[in-house]
């Protein structure tokens, strides 16, 4: 146990090299806008996990956070520790063998309850690595799709609004989309603008939006105070701030610096600690924050990445409690992203994220921005039966459960196919054989072995050779050939011919091979049976002097 002292009084504490399970339960804290202790707090979970993973059998680490998640609105927000769920998402994908779970509770929670909640969840067995506490109810995370509606977020010629990574490879299509919402005057901040924004100032020109570039440090409190003075004098007064700076690459787990971790908190944490801070002094009625859907599924190589999203998203609430206008967005993946960095962009499409055309994709601003829209809103493309079959190679994922779960309801059953009509009207004892093989064939054909090589049935799917994408493309080729809607996880809850037939046969009420089997020893058994009785029936005829 490190961190809290209250609490490792209730569950006591060892070496790392004794123990089955470590936690770490940082203290609450102050300010829900403390970046250093936001940076300070990843880099000692970072550490720890760091030595962890070097240990030839380690034990599971486990996060005890204080309001990180809040469940409701105006629930306690708390986005310091809210960097540890970013951390703990992307862990549990680039090392499972040492994830055990996060767990959120409020900070008025007793040590002696907290102690408890942790008890529970070490030894739960259900599959839920992220669970948060509230009011005695036990609360997982899970994405709920939802259907686009108009907006009325609508801007004002009158007011400026100031964008924060203006010249990134977001930043023009957010300054184009800012216009076309009505903004008159747009101030694009960056540190070094150079001529990249000149076309697109002069075409918002014609159009009748001023765009001033402004060449600063944005976490430079000097620099962005004498900003922020020009706004409502020589500059119209400042009407919304949008978020959308980033910097920084992947790196794994082990190899991160804290030179890595600045590199990626500060562009995104110590501009926010500022801009906040600013804003505070003026009557913006728009706070917009770009964050990642990275924070929410965890991405591998990018812990900091992903804690600096979960820290945007809980601040937001934070914000929002106290009255005041905060939105964040966790944005898919961009398409300009996806091309600039080709390696990771394809390692993403393959794990189910599809590329967002930017000018498409920014389009949905509007709808996150409007009065009645939620703190937090995901704007996603993506294939989730394979983006959960590609993360469940590592972990859990569970927070995709209902989005899956729709898909498969809204496919339902699909017309007989041709095989499976063969399947019901071959000889039932022959089904079994039948369906396996069609699995053999069509696991093959994914794989791309060659029709003569023979597959062993108990082999797993994924010794044979088979990756997530294959996976899933098995997976929806069964479901068409069989007519019927399969789980996207299908093939890593039966990895091998074997189980995969049976569980198959069950589904379409036919004979697995254990029944198969029973049955046939049952059919032998009444054949012995019954020749037993002719014989003795025959004997005792002889004893009559009858001739058997």
């Amino acid at each position: 146990m490190l961190g809290d002292d209250e609490l490792a009084a209730e569950l006591g504490s060892g070496p790392l090299g004794t123990v089955d399970n470590v936690l770490y339960a940082p203290v609450a804290g102050g300010s829900s806008i403390d970046v250093p202790s936001a940076y300070a707090m990843f880099n000692e979970a970072r550490r720890i996990a760091t030595e962890l993973i070097a240990l030839p059998s380690p034990p599971k680490l486990f996060f005890l956070t204080r309001n990180a998640q809040p469940v409701v609105d105006g629930d306690r927000a708390n986005p310091v520790h809210a960097v540890l769920w970013g951390l703990g998402r992307t862990l549990a994908l680039e090392h499972p063998e040492i994830w055990g779970g996060v767990i959120d509770v409020d900070e008025s929670m007793p040590a002696v309850l907290a102690a408890r909640h942790v008890r529970t969840e070490a030894t739960a067995g259900d599959g839920e690595d992220q669970v948060v506490y509230r009011s005695g109810a036990r609360h997982v995370p899970r994405l709920e799709p939802t259907a686009a509606t108009t907006s009325d977020a609508v801007l004002t010629k009158e007011g400026s609004h100031l964008v924060i990574g203006a010249t990134g490879h977001i930043g023009p299509h957010l300054i184009q989309q800012l216009a076309d919402m009505g903004a008159g005057t747009i101030v694009a901040v960056s540190r070094n603008p150079g001529e990249k924004l000149k076309d697109l100032g002069r075409q918002l020109a014609s159009s009748g939006t001023t765009l001033v570039e402004v060449a600063a440090d944005v976490t430079d409190e000097k620099a962005m105070t004498a900003l922020f003075d020009r706004f409502g004098t020589d500059l119209p007064a400042l009407e919304g701030i949008y978020l959308a700076a980033f910097a920084g690459g992947p790196v794994t787990l082990a190899d991160m610096t804290d030179d890595d971790v600045n590199t990626m908190f500060r562009p995104k944490l110590d501009a926010l600690g500022v801009l906040n801070a600013l804003s505070l002094t003026t009557s913006v009625r728009h706070f917009v924050l770009f964050s990642s859907i990275s924070g929410l599924l965890g991405s591998r190589w990018l812990a900091h990445y992903t804690a600096t999203s979960t820290f945007l998203d809980t601040f937001a609430s934070a914000r929002r409690n106290i009255g005041l206008p905060a939105t964040v967005v966790n944005w898919g993946l961009w398409k300009s992203l996806a091309d600039l960095q080709t390696d990771a962009g394809e390692v993403m499409s393959n794990a189910g994220l599809e590329p967002m055309p930017d000018e498409v994709a920014i389009r949905a601003l509007p709808l996150v921005m409007g009065s009645d829209a939620p703190v937090r809103t995901t704007v996603v493309d993506a294939d989730w039966p394979l983006l959960a079959a590609a993360y469940r190679t590592r972990g859990a994922l569970r927070i995709v459960d209902d989005v899956l779960a729709r898909e498969e309801a809204a496919n339902g059953e699909a017309p007989e196919s041709e095989f499976r009509k063969e399947l019901r009207e071959c000889p039932p004892e022959r089904r079994r054989e039948m369906l396996a093989d069609h699995i053999v064939a069509m696991a093959s054909a994914v794989i791309g072995l060659r029709p003569d090589q023979a597959l062993d049935p108990e082999a797993g799917f994924f010794q044979l050779g088979m990756d997530s994408l294959m996976s899933v493309t098995l997976q929806r080729r069964l479901s068409a050939s069989l007519g019927i809607a399969l789980p996207a996880a299908l093939i890593y809850e039966y990895p091998t011919i074997s189980s995969l037939t049976d569980a198959l046969c069950e589904r379409m009420g036919y004979a697995t091979a254990e029944q198969s089997s029973a049955a046939a020893r049952s059919g032998l058994g009444a054949r012995a049976q019954q020749r037993a009785r002719a014989r003795k029936g025959a004997a005792a005829n002889r004893l009559k002097g009858h001739v058997g």
